[in-house]
């Protein structure tokens, strides 16, 4: 009998943020042996790795670590985690400007800390763990807040774009795109921002991030130069594009699309297509479906 490995990671992140114990849970295949199976596929609680006392923080009489982020950070075979905070003062107190980043391993070891205070974001943000610059090394990609400008909580001029040494935390790259200080946003849509990583220049392995912020995308290369941008003309609650963009290869041309929900980017930034199809186009996708060779692009209307 084979036993799979389970990691109870998005009931345990939950539980991080609202419970006052800061663990999470490990299985493993060689632990599970023996153990009396109650139902069938049922997980089994067998071990917990602290967050770092280093990392936690207390409000409202909760102790937690804050959102988490997964990858081998240190290049060493195994899974580490990245925790991350950002400050509150927005929408469901949105993640949108993380303040604290702190790695640690499967030992509950600390691997390296930057920044700190902040509250456990309402919404997962702009953190992603990508070898971004293809050196064969992990690095993290995040926005961060930072203390010298005056801008309020709709305006990106006070967050910065960091590029982070995986094993180290040390910066490699701080760039502070002129485009943020001329963006704004408003409402629900404005507390999901998302980092993701895409291929749009047709390189042999991805090296480019699309990034989220409200109604705006904008991409970026590997070294945080602007390639394009743009501006859904949907605004309205529950009448906006998806809240976490798709990035596939739509086309088979070796260059990652964007699919918004309302909208389908070429790499480029062109509008293949824009079309409201629907109320609450809160998940989208890009993969495979009718065809071996030819993705689709997806989308999921009218929930809430």
């Amino acid at each position: 009998m084979t036993y799979p490995l389970i990691l109870l990671l998005p009931q345990l992140f939950l539980w991080l943020g609202h419970h006052l114990t800061p663990t999470f849970t490990r299985i493993t295949p060689d632990t599970a042996l023996g153990q009396e199976q109650a139902a069938p596929n049922a997980p089994i609680l067998l071990h917990k790795i602290p967050i770092p006392n280093q990392f936690l923080t207390a409000h409202a009489g909760l102790s937690y670590g804050g959102d988490i982020r997964i990858g081998d950070l240190t290049g060493d075979g195994q899974v580490d985690f990245l925790v991350y905070r950002a400050i509150d003062n927005f929408h469901d107190g949105g993640g949108m400007k993380p303040c604290f980043i702190g790695a640690f391993n499967m030992d509950g070891e600390l691997v390296w800390q930057k920044g700190g205070g902040g509250l456990q974001p309402g919404r997962p943000g702009p953190v992603a763990i990508h070898d971004l610059d293809a050196d064969g090394q992990t690095e993290v990609i995040t926005l961060f807040h930072q203390d010298h400008a005056d801008a309020d909580a709709t305006s990106f001029a006070d967050v910065d774009m960091l590029l982070l040494d995986g094993a180290t935390g040390r910066t490699e790259r701080h760039v502070h795109p002129s485009v943020f200080d001329r963006i704004r946003g408003e409402g629900a849509d404005w507390a999901h921002q998302r980092i993701l990583v895409a291929n749009l220049r047709g390189r042999s392995v991805p090296q480019d991030i699309v990034i989220k912020l409200g109604p705006h995308v904008l991409a970026f290369d590997d070294r945080f130069n602007l390639l394009w941008s743009y501006e859904s003309s949907w605004h309205e609650y529950s009448k906006i594009p998806a809240y976490v963009p798709a990035v596939g290869d739509v086309d088979a041309d070796g260059k990652d699309e964007v699919n918004g929900g309302y909208f389908l980017l070429d790499n480029d930034g062109s509008v293949l297509w824009a079309e409201m199809l629907g109320s609450n186009m809160d998940s989208v996708a890009i993969d495979y479906w009718d065809h071996p060779t030819q993705k689709r692009a997806f989308g999921s209307g009218y929930g809430h």
